[in-house]
């Protein structure tokens, strides 16, 4: 009962695109990903300017290799509005290694900078990553170096950017360890 009470409050004290933001929110954790979609683009619908329902319709889109340009939309919309955080710049940089736009790293990561969201160390991984990807087909000599690091605060939201630089060297049965979150092994 109290439980019910203070899901009515919530809803009660939010202005309208907040609370249908929360809706998604709870969908989202439910595992109903459609559904929360439904109440972020209402949200949207409330307020264009939502940076919340953008940010988190930009990590959902995410997920498919076919939406990534949505999801790319939704995550600048959510950059512009106010909802930049890590989650945001880390998924903009996935997505940006992801498509190989190798150009729109480095003006990201200097924006980020000004954030104070990334350690230098996490930046010069994303820039190593970076220029794996770039030399798909070509060998990177440095990659077992890059992958002995110890990033988890960032490894988890690259798993794709780290697959596709294995993949780009031959490393196919790596890439597969880190899509299955296993630990990379070199044999």
């Amino acid at each position: 009962m109290f439980r019910y009470v203070l899901i009515l409050f919530i809803v009660l004290a939010c202005s309208g695109e907040e609370s249908l933001g929360q809706q998604g929110i709870a969908k989202e954790k439910q595992g109903k990903i459609q559904e929360a979609v439904h109440f972020y683009k209402l949200a949207l619908q409330e307020n264009s300017r939502y940076g919340f329902a953008h940010k988190r319709l930009g990590i959902l889109y995410s997920a498919g290799i076919d939406s990534l340009e949505l999801s790319l939309y939704h995550l600048k919309l959510a950059k512009k509005w106010g909802s930049a955080d890590r989650e945001v710049y880390l998924k903009l940089f996935d997505i940006y290694l992801i498509l190989q736009e190798h150009m729109k790293i480095g003006p990201l990561k200097n924006d980020a900078t000004k954030t104070k969201l990334f350690k230098q160390k996490e930046f010069n991984y994303i820039t190593e990553l970076d220029t794996c990807i770039a030399k798909s087909g070509k060998r990177y000599k440095d990659i077992k170096k890059l992958f002995a690091q110890k990033l988890p605060s960032i490894s988890y939201n690259l798993l794709r950017s780290q697959a596709a630089c294995l993949q780009g060297q031959g490393y196919d049965k790596q890439a597969k360890q880190i899509l299955a979150h296993k630990v990379v092994t070199f044999d």
